[in-house]
């Protein structure tokens, strides 16, 4: 990966990453100034300058650079007693050599900036002259479409003479002419401006980024073997502390410019495509229709969609994995109620299990949540990836869709019954605490809800998908609509506004409309309304 191929749209943040990482070398410069004034005042001094230095982002930072000088300042802690030649040492061997990098690198960036300035400059002249010459055509166009309407005015006119008509005849063919010419001269330079366009995209600016990346190369490749002098300068004073030493340079060996720059690359590519060329627009006329816009209906930024595509992946990659962890968590924690539960129906005493068994409930009520948001997020993801978003497959988690939470548009539980607020104080000894949490730990292939008049059990295996047998499909459906096409509700769904439709998970609906923009035209029976695509899948 280079940047001129991966960050062709991105050159002003590339001049700004190379401008912050002369700045980042200034600072460390200023740092092993004070460094060396440090030991001159000894420890004390020393410690107050690790602290006046320490970044909590630069040791969490990606860059390899920027965690080799976090590393640097930490251990740097540890260095405290050292005297006047780790000052000379330092002096000699660090300070000048980053002054001198901090410099060179300073004059190569503002060349290489005056090389993208003159390319930008040819880039716009060139799309300027286009529109001249565009401007020109339109109103040359325009010139003969008046002459020309004037002239078949004077002919329909009976009193028109034969000298104003040949007059308006001359001048017609006049703005014919030059309409053709400013014709000409726009296709030429059309032609011209975006043979110019593909050259600057496709050569010269991935050209010049490259530079940028070969500049940065070396600059961080210098930068790291001054890392390692600086802890060779520490390591020729004093053998003792040579540990930490040992962590400094590994911090400079883990330098790594191509990381560096992939990670850069990661954090601002796009995933857009290289503009294309600019099409041809052939002359409309001089009174042009009003055109309407179009009432589309956003989807919800629930979907990240108004990130770039490669940002859209990472942030539902994200959100998945974090909807797997509580899943999983909730599964444990219905291991840990359920001992609970036997433990205090067996001795009341211990603690009252109704509020127990109500805890079980909300947490299955949680776990169908989830099952479905991640289901939802999927979709999401699927859809970003370029796939078919109606090729929906079954619920990824397997967990059983409760008869008793009825899930609303956002997948919250808006069902079940509210927390008893009675007194439950635990009495369970420290013994029994242990028992019910050494149990949690074991997991077997499925878990029974005692308690509940619905009896559900749900599987731990997360491939194993919940059916129930008892669930029928709509009889109302109008299975005879022209198009239509027969579709299952994978969630309930609450409408929200007067011409969507409320629907319940596992009804049986036809899909009208297909409005692409995430919303689907369904019929339920003799109603029809707008419910969200990923809320349906084709049967």
């Amino acid at each position: 990966m280079s940047w001129g191929s991966e960050l062709w749209d991105q050159y002003d943040h590339i001049c700004a990453h190379t401008e912050h990482g002369v700045e980042f070398v200034k600072r460390v410069q200023q740092f092993v100034k004070d460094r060396i004034h440090a030991e001159l005042i000894y420890a004390k001094e020393l410690r107050k300058l690790v602290k006046s230095y320490r970044k909590k982002e630069e040791e969490e930072s990606k860059y390899t650079a920027v965690q080799a000088f976090g590393k640097v300042v930490t251990e740097t802690n540890d260095l405290a007693g050292q005297r006047e030649l780790i000052a000379e040492y330092l002096q000699n061997d660090v300070l000048k050599p980053l002054q001198e990098l901090a410099k060179n690198t300073l004059s190569e960036r503002k060349k290489l900036m005056v090389d993208g300035v003159e390319l930008h400059k040819a880039v716009k002249d060139s799309m300027d002259l286009l529109d001249r010459n565009k401007r020109n055509y339109m109103k040359a166009s325009e010139e003969k479409e008046v002459s020309s309407h004037a002239l078949d005015k004077a002919d329909n006119d009976p009193q028109s003479t034969k000298a104003k008509i040949d007059k308006l005849t001359q001048i017609s063919r006049s703005k014919d002419q030059a309409a053709e010419e400013a014709r000409n001269n726009y296709i030429l330079q059309l032609e011209a401006t975006n043979e110019y366009r593909r050259s600057h995209f496709n050569q010269r600016m991935p050209h010049l980024m490259d530079k940028f990346m070969q500049m940065n190369t070396d600059h961080i490749n210098t930068y790291k073997s001054l890392i390692a002098a600086y802890a060779e300068s520490h390591r020729r004073v004093q053998p003792v502390i040579n540990t930490c030493l040992n962590n400094i340079t590994e911090s400079s060996v883990a330098v790594d410019p191509s990381k560096d720059n992939s990670q850069y690359i990661e954090e601002r590519k796009t995933g857009y495509p290289v503009p294309g060329d600019v099409d041809f627009e052939e002359y409309q006329g001089k009174i042009k229709k009003k055109e309407k816009k179009e009432d589309k209906r956003k989807f919800e930024a629930r979907d990240f969609s108004h990130l770039p595509p490669e940002q859209r992946k990472k942030k539902l990659m994200k959100k998945i994995n974090e909807l797997d962890a509580l899943y999983n968590k909730s599964i444990s924690d219905i291991t840990a109620m359920e001992k609970m539960k036997d433990i205090y129906e067996k001795n009341p005493q211990l603690g009252d299990s109704k509020i127990v068994a109500q805890q079980l409930l909300d947490t299955r009520a949680k776990i169908d949540t989830y099952s479905k948001e991640i289901q939802e997020f999927k979709g999401y993801l699927t859809q970003a990836e370029g796939h078919n978003s109606s090729s929906l497959t079954a619920p990824v988690q397997g967990s059983p869709r409760q008869p008793s939470v009825k899930e609303g548009k956002n997948g919250k539980s808006s069902g079940g019954k509210k927390k008893d607020k009675g007194k439950g104080v635990s009495k369970l000894s420290p013994g029994d605490i242990e028992v019910v949490q050494n149990d949690a730990v074991s997991t077997t292939s499925s878990y029974s809800f005692k308690g509940s008049s619905d009896n559900v059990k749900v599987p731990l295996n997360r491939d194993d998908t919940w059916f129930s047998d008892e669930e029928g499909g709509s009889d109302n459906v109008d299975r005879d609509i022209p198009g239509g096409k027969q579709a299952l509700m994978l969630y309930d769904f609450e409408a929200q506004q007067e011409d969507e439709l409320s629907c319940q998970a596992d009804d049986e609906v036809v899909v009208v409309e297909d409005l692409g923009d995430g919303w689907l035209r369904i019929q339920k029976g003799r109603d029809q309304g707008y419910v969200p695509e990923t809320y349906v899948q084709y049967v």
